[in-house]
């Protein structure tokens, strides 16, 4: 049996609409390519709106309710198994590189690995990490790839550095390697790096913005996230232009060292397997709400995917989640998918989508006051079915349903979808039949100061 070698890239915060895999003018070329030289993934869904919900989920081949690994607050399971520990048991050497907490040691997903380098927003813990070798490298180049000399962790970018360390540890590695990484990037506050911040100058201009104004606003409507929510988003046209041409900036950037990493273990290994995607997208004012956490949305759960090198004779406009893939990639090498979830896409077609969202929402309204709320969010834990256009939502809360163009105008006592709601309610019973009612109780991470801070940093506490 063929055992290639696999690297899969995930993206933090990517939205599947504004990373197209068709066109000539994108704003990630390289993604682009990659999946015209291999597979381009139309309809591709991650499994939550985190990146703790939706890695888990993608590392294990579960459903979120099922490890319950929540934002900021659980790991996975000491006797859940990781793809990586399933491809331990055939032979591969398992590499890990990840600039975010919630891909960490901290949260059980780094368990199976051979190697894994998690890049701390500590100076002290990246110095011990990554090594003086690389941290120099980075201090070299930090005026144009990352924000020079700013005290301020959340502005820099170390993805050059998940790059070298990436490159090294693979040049160790015996074939067959399986090599998982996550960015950070395009996650908020979207502060590109300043060598690049400049990328879109003439939508700047079109808003008399220059590049540092425009990054200067997007890192003070991720500071004010919450209190901007409560206001009901007062933000001008243009500082909500602001904010999509960082963040477009930001996936630019992405895209670009993405493609550098992807061209350089090309040269090196000829059998190899690349995966392009994302944890999650992010929001930019659907349902009162800024990037994401807060709503089980489309636009958090539609993510780019594509791939090289990979065989796989499939609809690749059919619907796809992370768990289809995972389960897919291990049983073409011969690996144990006992307990996962997803289908093998050499054997079946995936009919509709499950995502979920684990944790609660609980807003705040003595601090942030009762705008911050919205009827359409479900503040409980929710799952989603999505199938043929609609989309039904569920919690012990209440129901709702839209269509995937429209996810403002809820139809769930519209007579004229009446047949579409039953439909997907009884597809959402008889996934029920099968899967946990309610999250699994995920124990307690056990967060350094470092992690703590990074997840300040993020928003998440």
């Amino acid at each position: 049996m063929s055992q290639p070698n696999i690297v899969l890239l995930v993206l933090d915060s990517a939205r599947g609409d504004r990373v197209p895999t068709h066109g000539e003018h994108v704003i990630t070329p390289n993604i682009r390519d990659l999946g015209r030289r291999g597979l381009q993934f139309t309809d591709a869904h991650a499994h939550s709106v985190t990146s703790s919900s939706s890695m888990g989920s993608l590392l294990t081949g579960l459903h979120p309710w099922e490890h319950g690994i929540a934002p900021a607050e659980g790991k996975l399971g000491d006797d859940e198994r990781t793809i990586a520990s399933r491809l331990s048991d055939v032979g591969y050497e398992t590499i890990g590189v990840s600039a975010n907490t919630h891909f960490a040691p901290a949260t059980n997903l780094a368990n199976g690995f051979d190697e894994f380098c998690f890049l701390s927003s500590s100076p002290k813990q990246l110095l011990k990490t990554a090594g003086a070798k690389n941290v120099l490298r980075h201090l070299v180049r930090a005026r144009t790839h990352s924000a020079g000399l700013s005290r301020e962790t959340e502005k820099h970018s170390v993805t050059g550095m998940i790059n070298d360390i990436a490159l090294q540890t693979t040049r160790q590695a015996e074939a067959p390697f399986f090599l998982a990484v996550q960015y950070i990037e395009p996650h908020s506050p979207y502060y590109p790096p300043h060598g690049f911040m400049n990328q879109f100058e003439d939508r700047l201009a079109e808003w008399d913005l220059t590049s540092t104004e425009g990054a200067d606003i997007a890192y003070r409507i991720h500071d004010e996230m919450h209190q901007l929510m409560a206001d009901g988003l007062p933000l001008s046209n243009r500082e909500w232009a602001a904010l999509r041409i960082m963040y477009d900036t930001e996936l630019y950037y992405t895209d670009l060292m993405v493609g550098r990493l992807i061209d350089q273990l090309r040269k090196r290994y000829e059998d190899t397997i690349f995966i392009v995607t994302a944890d999650h997208g992010d929001l930019f004012g659907e349902r009162n709400t800024v990037f994401h956490s807060k709503t089980l949305h489309r636009g958090l759960t539609h993510v780019p995917l594509v791939a090289e090198g990979w065989n796989l004779d499939t609809n690749t406009d059919a619907p796809v989640t992370h768990s289809d893939i995972t389960r897919t990639l291990l049983e073409d090498v011969g690996a144990d998918t006992e307990g996962m979830t997803g289908v093998n896409l050499r054997e079946s077609e995936r009919d509709y989508v499950i995502t979920q969202r684990v944790n609660p929402i609980l807003f705040e309204e003595d601090e942030y006051g009762p705008g911050h709320s919205n009827e359409l969010v479900h503040t409980e834990p929710v799952t989603a079915v999505e199938k043929d256009g609609y989309r039904l939502l569920r919690s012990d809360e209440k129901e709702s349903l839209f269509t995937i163009e429209d996810e403002e105008t809820d139809l769930i006592d519209d007579p004229a979808t009446a047949d579409v709601r039953d439909d997907l309610r009884s597809r959402l019973k008889e996934w029920f039949e099968t899967h946990p009612e309610d999250p699994a109780e995920a124990e307690q991470a056990d967060w350094s100061a470092s992690a703590k801070q990074q997840l300040e940093d993020l928003g998440y506490i």
